[in-house]
């Protein structure tokens, strides 16, 4: 519709009323229309009937016909769409200002001249507006509440008067500011939300509101209402993204403050209508997610749309945003349960560094986050006390209308997870506890024993007292690692391992051999989460590969039991026809450690040092190389079994560029589908792989080339 802003306007106020069916209420409207005390010369009505038709039209012509003094005027629209008809309303407006009034609502005799007699073209009037329901009783509704709570000139009118700034009614609008813009006809509902959103952002407008009963809009509530309409995905889901999105556009248009929280606001409140589809659908959480992610909103507020979802408490004493493996683990194993949580974890701020970009991983499926300010500790037991005692405190405040969970999972790297997830499991023993273990506890890298003490005899002999009850093996020691292993095992209703070779491990290597059948019964092997493949281009990174060489890549830190010994010899040894070819590229912690220690290599040249990225630039950057390099830790001299598997290799995995790893004999990774494998301290292997990967690759880079030329 062409935008008609240069029309000379007269004196007086436009009326806007769409109308679909409307016969068996209009005359309402009408006889208000007729009692109104300002004088009929200083107002139109405007009828826009649009859609099928029925007696309105003759009804409104009877009254035109009756009262010749008013000044009526009606048109038509084949198009069944309220917003349409407002829209052909603002075209044909030619008064000063404009008000909305739906066709089964009506306004107080002295609504017009009261609303005139404070217009100015820089201000937007509003009135008392009143709840009218089927019965015909009357009712003050929060928004007229927040209206009676304001009068005169509004201070800060898009915090103070919010609610009323966004419907169609009680409001009377300078008809040049309405004229600038339109009612979106492809939004099925919201679309009064979209059009004065832009009319407050887009405008610098002052607000005045009438002294209370001064003049009153009455609105019609039907059962058939926005508020009231019955739970629909299309209306509770996919109409209010429509709403969001448009909100969102708008978003990015302002740098004032204000009115960015005014904006947000309205889209928290539209989230919320989401929310409640969600409580009684919350199977239905992957389809609502699926549709907000494709979206690609700069802002929506996740923690609206979960509200009073969570049934599963994740107690992970490290978790995003703070930049640690065990926690980005943690942080995939959420979106693995693919339901809404709380958790709960420790503020880290002291030994871990944060990249909120790690939200991402988690933010749609949390309900309460609830941060922890004890010390950050791996093994002292007065810190995890702390830890346990406030994150009990913590949780009882929030489950008060919950009652409890029906899960709690924790998982341990830090051991502070299994002791907090116990204690609410002693609390609440109907719940279920899932323990996870990323790797052994009682046991370090080289199977020496790990060792804190507790000194606390009161909460030792607590735990004596509940294996007696339960009849299991009282712990005559006082070494948390132990506890944490032992407590787990026994009160746990499933225990879950990342690997068989971990499980394994765990029990024979437990002090208490009879603790293996309770172990078995409840284990289940569950390897580490791999990311949906959009993860790998949420962030592109900047870093540069000269694709006329192989490019090998290499992710980690470096130990006594985990170095890449085995790859420096094979690129020392490769084909002197390659020895040029190729570039190894390495991320990790101690960049100058690592330079002293290749600066008399004979391949130094060829090998590209650099300081880790964030977790999402390194799973953009694992899509970028043509192979990339997993290990082993070295285990055979202090364990009989390897019970580890590199946490990289899921992500690795998911990249979908070519692996290379470097295995310890009838480890987990040794078993694992990767297209090259050789193994540790054979340095024979690992030559051939190299020669294998250059042969595979650098014949493809040459085929590219010629393809290129011709």
């Amino acid at each position: 519709m062409t935008l008609n802003n240069n029309l000379e306007l007269g004196e007086g106020i436009s009326i806007i009323t769409p109308i679909y069916k409307a016969e068996k209420y209009i005359s309402i409207l009408l006889n208000s229309m007729k009692h109104q005390t300002i004088d009929y010369n200083l107002f139109e009505h405007i009828f826009i009937i649009n859609g099928e038709l029925d007696g309105t039209k003759k009804i409104i012509e009877d009254f035109k016909e009756k009262n010749p003094k008013m000044n009526i005027k009606l048109f038509y629209s084949e198009l069944a769409n309220a917003s349409n008809a407002r829209n052909i309303g603002i075209e044909k407006a030619c008064r000063d200002y404009s008000t909305f009034i739906d066709a089964d609502d009506f306004i107080s005799p002295n609504f017009l001249e009261q609303m005139f007699k404070h217009a100015k073209q820089n201000r937007i009037v509003v009135s008392n507006i009143i709840d009218v329901d089927e019965d015909k009783k009357y009712n003050s509704s929060p928004i007229d509440k927040q209206i009676s709570n304001n009068q005169g000139v509004i201070g800060q009118p898009l915090i103070n008067i919010s609610m009323v700034l966004t419907i169609n009614a009680c409001k009377l609008i300078p008809t040049n500011i309405i004229k600038k813009t339109r009612f979106n006809i492809d939004l099925g509902s919201g679309e009064d939300i979209v059009f004065f959103c832009n009319l407050v952002v887009l405008n610098d407008l002052q607000f005045f509101v009438l002294k209370p009963k001064t003049a009153i809009y009455y609105r019609f509530v039907r059962s058939h209402s926005v508020s009231r309409r019955p739970l629909s995905y299309g209306f509770n889901v996919k109409e209010r993204l429509k709403v969001i999105k448009e909100l969102n556009n708008l978003l990015i248009t302002t740098e004032d403050i204000e009115k960015q929280e005014f904006i947000k606001q309205k889209i928290r409140a539209q989230t919320s209508f989401i929310n409640k589809y969600l409580n009684h659908y919350p199977n239905d959480i992957q389809r609502v997610h699926k549709a907000i992610n494709s979206s690609c909103f700069a802002y929506f507020s996740y923690s609206d749309l979960n509200k009073n979802l969570a049934k599963t408490l994740v107690v992970s004493y490290c978790f995003p945003p703070y930049v640690d493996t065990s926690a980005n683990v943690m942080g995939k194993r959420v979106r693995e349960l693919n339901s809404v949580v709380d958790v709960i974890q420790n503020n880290m701020n002291d030994m871990r560094q944060t990249d909120d970009n790690l939200n991402g991983l988690v933010d749609e499926f949390i309900e309460n986050r609830i941060v922890i300010n004890s010390h950050q500790s791996f093994g002292n037991w007065d810190d995890i006390k702390d830890f346990c005692e406030m994150g009990m405190e913590q949780i009882s405040h929030r489950i008060s209308d919950k009652k409890h969970y029906d899960l709690v999972y924790s998982r341990v790297m830090f051991p502070a997870s299994h002791f907090l997830a116990f204690e609410y499991k002693l609390n609440h023993p109907k719940t279920k506890w899932v323990a996870e273990f990323s790797d052994p506890i009682l046991y370090d890298i080289k199977s020496n024993v790990r060792e804190s003490k507790i000194k606390d005899k009161k909460y030792l002999k607590k735990i004596d007292e509940i294996l007696i009850k339960n009849k299991m093996p009282k712990y005559f020691g006082n070494n948390l690692f132990f506890l944490c292993e032992y407590l787990a095992y026994i009160f746990a209703d499933e225990i879950l391992f990342t690997n068989m070779n971990q499980k394994q491990f765990m029990i024979d290597e437990f002090p208490y051999a009879d603790v293996a059948k309770i172990i078995n019964k409840k284990s289940t092997i569950k390897t580490q989460p791999t990311l949906p493949k959009e993860f790998y281009y949420l962030t592109h990174t900047s870093y540069k590969l000269d694709n006329n060489y192989v490019n090998f890549a290499y992710f980690g830190s470096f130990y006594e039991t985990r170095n890449l010994e085995e790859v420096f010899d094979a690129f020392e040894h490769i084909d002197p026809f390659y020895q040029d070819k190729y570039r190894l590229h390495i991320f990790t912690s101690d960049v100058k450690g690592l330079k002293n220690a290749i600066s008399n290599s004979s391949i130094k040249d060829n090998i590209q040092v650099n300081s880790y990225v964030s977790f999402f630039e390194f799973l953009n950057l694992s899509t970028k190389f043509q192979c990339l390099i997993v290990n082993d830790a070295s285990t055979k001299d202090y364990k009989k079994i390897n019970p580890y598997l590199p946490s990289k290799l899921s992500d690795y995995i998911g990249s979908e560029t070519d692996i290379w790893g470097i295995c310890e004999k009838n480890s987990i990774m040794s078993e694992y589908n990767i297209k090259y494998t050789s193994f540790l301290e054979d340095k024979d292997s690992s030559r051939a792989i190299v020669k294998k990967i250059m042969i595979d690759h650098f014949s493809m880079i040459i085929a590219i080339g010629c393809s290129v030329i011709e």
